[in-house]
C-alpha cells in the first residue's frame, strides 16, 4: 500500500516559537502558524475571509535552530507531515491534537521576506530567505520528493 502524508503551509507566525529541550539536550520547537483565505460571497458580493491556525512541532535539530531566529508575524513556509496524538487527562477525558510534524529529511522550514519593506508592491514578488538547509546529509537524490 502506498500512502503520502505531506502538508505544506505558507502563513504567518502567530506568536514567538516555544523552544524546549529534551532530557538528552535535543531542541524541540513549537510554532503556531496562521493561514488565511479570502473570497467574495456569491450572493452578496461582500469580501469574506477565514483564518486557520496550525500547530507545528519541529523535532529536526537544524530546523529547530532555525525556529529560534523566528518571531511573531514572520512569514514562513512549512513542509512536514500531519500527525494526531491523543491523551487522557486526570479526569479520564480523552483529548486529541493534530499537528504538522517536522522530523525527517523531507521536512522544511523557511522564512520569507517581503520586498519592498511594505510588502504591498504589485510589481515585486516575495523573496525567500532560506534560513537553513532543508536536506540532511544522508539525502539521496533518487528519493521521491515526499
Amino acid at each position: 500500500m502506498i500512502g503520502v502524508n505531506r502538508v505544506i503551509l505558507a502563513g504567518n507566525l502567530g506568536r514567538n516559537p516555544e523552544i524546549t529541550e529534551t532530557a538528552d539536550g535535543k531542541k524541540i520547537s513549537k510554532l503556531s502558524v496562521a493561514t488565511s483565505e479570502r473570497w467574495n460571497d456569491r450572493t452578496t458580493g461582500v469580501q469574506k475571509s477565514r483564518t486557520q491556525w496550525h500547530s507545528v512541532v519541529v523535532y529536526r535539530e537544524d530546523l529547530a535552530n532555525t525556529a529560534e531566529s523566528l518571531t511573531k508575524g514572520d512569514k514562513v513556509y512549512v513542509c512536514g507531515k500531519l500527525q494526531t496524538r491523543n491523551w487522557s487527562d486526570q479526569a479520564g477525558q480523552k483529548h486529541y491534537k493534530t499537528e504538522i510534524v517536522l522530523d525527517d529529511h523531507n521536512s522544511a522550514l523557511f522564512s520569507f521576506d517581503q520586498s519592498p519593506s511594505d510588502g504591498h508592491s504589485k510589481n515585486s514578488a516575495p523573496t525567500m530567505q532560506i534560513a537553513t538547509k532543508s536536506i540532511s546529509d544522508d539525502w539521496d537524490p533518487t528519493d521521491p520528493p515526499f
